[in-house]
């Protein structure tokens, strides 16, 4: 319940979404009949947090999110504006990029903001391509073996990372990064333990 205040209080349209989106695939992982009462529990939970959620924070700020005008604001044109700059750049080199060059950034005086952008600059289109693979492997597998230990966890991870990397850049925190080499961990362990058990 804290996490979905915190998500809520971040004021960042890409973690609301990457919330939504874990919520809505939450039922995939779960035994229903088994953990109905359960789920009913949470559901009601969820809708109170969400009354309290609507009648402590500001209606202009609730507004803010759901704004379809998000085009129009200053933080998304600047970061447009980054990017567009950078796309010449990856133009020139597009498979193996310029190289990790944190001089380029701070003498321009410029942030990325996005995951997908810092890797083509950076490392080009294939390294792009590798952390795809990496979080959308990790998304199939999760799913693929939904009702093992650590799969939601794990799934829902990828999601926040891979849509949050949009207009942000997360593998850049290296606490995010222990958390991130945990989670898929707990997954591959519980994973092995049960094809154990089942031999």
């Amino acid at each position: 319940m804290l996490a979905i205040f915190m998500v809520l209080f971040c004021q960042s349209r890409t973690n609301f979404i990457a919330l939504l989106l874990s919520i809505f695939f939450l039922p995939s992982f779960l035994d229903i009949r088994k953990y109905f009462l359960r789920i009913t529990k949470v559901f009601f939970l969820l809708i109170i947090l969400f009354i309290l959620i609507f009648s402590v924070i500001p209606m202009s700020y609730l507004s803010s999110v759901r704004d379809t005008t998000v085009i129009e604001s200053s933080s998304w044109q600047v970061r447009v504006l980054v990017w567009r700059y950078l796309w010449d750049y990856i133009k020139q080199k597009p498979l193996l990029g310029s190289g990790g060059y944190k001089e380029f950034y701070y003498s321009r005086n410029i942030d990325i903001d996005s995951g997908y952008f810092w890797f083509l600059y950076n490392f080009g289109l294939l390294s792009l391509l590798v952390y795809i693979l990496i979080f959308g492997n990790q998304l199939c597998i999760s799913f693929k073996y939904r009702k093992y230990p650590f799969s939601y966890l794990s799934f829902t991870f990828s999601t926040v990372i891979l849509i949050t990397s949009i207009t942000n850049a997360p593998f850049q925190e290296p606490r995010l990064n222990l958390l991130i080499a945990i989670t898929m961990a707990l997954l591959i362990s519980s994973l092995e333990k049960s094809k154990r058990k089942e031999i």
